[in-house]
């Protein structure tokens, strides 16, 4: 017998995957899936919002569900384990990651988003510090004037790049530059890692500031001072120890390899700021 087709149209793969990482955040998860959704309709394309779940415990993975998100379960906890589970379960070409606290305005990331859809780059990280704008209280004082900046200066060194803010949790990647990574880290120190690499493996890389907006959470962040920070320094220390990486000038269309920790500073570019006023972001839920 002939098999019965199905009359049903095809569903379109969304181009762009935006990736939450969520430990019982159901206080602030509602605001930033509709920040998701604004970021679709205004660049005109079919996206998908991934949270990826770190055991949460106040009903965070069924409201994701009730607003049409899909839930990934991610057992083994941490930051960089989080976003890696929601990475691999990630169906777009474009990679969008921000925290779930509604700090970030994912419409701060449309020019990155489009340097990275027209392939003019690899990766775009949103800066707070380096010219962006940080709210009043958004962050603390010790982050802002000794850990982030020693922070991103020690990995610079390390690894002549030229970050301005390495602890930003709003980036934007291809699906391929991610795949290029080898990323392991499971805790917050998945951050600095995830720039190490981009540095060792020559991605191009842009930076815009942002507006850094206080936490919509009335619960304290899960961000533990000292002890991060020295995870943060002991990987991108590690890794500067780490062989080089052999990779293909693909720029030159050549099959000649060449060592990338004996080329040129990694060269990363600053883009001017989107203009926009603060009412254009969603105004949080008191």
């Amino acid at each position: 017998s002939v098999p019965v087709l199905s009359k049903a149209l095809p569903v379109a793969l969304p181009e762009i995957s935006v990736v939450f990482p969520c430990l019982n955040e159901v206080e602030t998860l509602a605001s930033c899936v509709a920040d998701a959704q604004q970021l679709f309709a205004l660049l005109g394309v079919v996206g998908e919002i991934v949270v990826a779940d770190n055991g949460s415990s106040d009903g965070s993975p069924q409201l994701a569900r009730n607003l049409g998100c899909r839930v990934v379960d991610v057992a083994q906890r941490g930051y960089g384990a989080a976003l890696m589970g929601g990475f691999d379960s990630c169906r777009g070409r474009i990679l969008v990651m921000a925290d779930c606290d509604m700090t970030y305005c994912l419409r701060d990331a449309l020019p990155l988003v489009e340097l990275v859809r027209q392939g003019q780059a690899d990766m775009g990280i949103g800066l707070r510090l380096g010219g962006g704008y940080i709210e009043p209280g958004a962050m603390p004082l010790l982050h802002r004037y000794l850990g982030t900046p020693v922070l991103t200066g020690v990995l610079n060194l390390l690894h002549r790049s030229a970050y301005r803010d390495i602890n930003s949790g709003l980036r934007v990647l291809s699906r391929d530059a991610y795949q290029r990574l080898p990323l392991h880290a499971t805790g917050m120190a998945f951050a600095s890692e995830m720039l190490v690499q981009a540095a060792r493996h020559r991605l191009r890389v842009v930076e815009q500031p942002i507006t850094y907006r206080l936490s919509g959470r009335s619960r304290p962040a899960h961000l533990k001072t000292w002890p991060d920070g020295w995870a943060h320094l002991m990987c991108m220390t590690k890794l500067a120890f780490a062989a080089p990486v052999s990779v293909v000038d693909e720029a030159a269309d050549s099959a000649t390899n060449h060592v990338a920790d004996n080329v040129a500073d990694q060269s990363v570019c600053v883009i001017p700021s989107a203009s926009q006023t603060d009412d254009e972001c969603l105004s949080k839920t008191s």
